[in-house]
């Protein structure tokens, strides 16, 4: 499949899947699903309240 089509059969942008398929090709699975810590606000949301 295209990055086109991929994008209309998930309702999302073009810029996000090659995102998401370069994550998962420098990373794999946890890459993609898992953001990496950055500098910068802290997480409004603590860890606790995602699990």
């Amino acid at each position: 499949m295209t990055f086109i089509e991929i994008a209309e059969k998930l309702a999302v942008s073009t810029s996000t899947v090659r995102l998401c398929i370069s994550k998962y090709k420098q990373g794999g699975v946890d890459a993609v699903l898992f953001d990496i810590q950055r500098s910068g606000r802290p997480a409004e949301i603590t860890c606790d309240a995602l699990q």
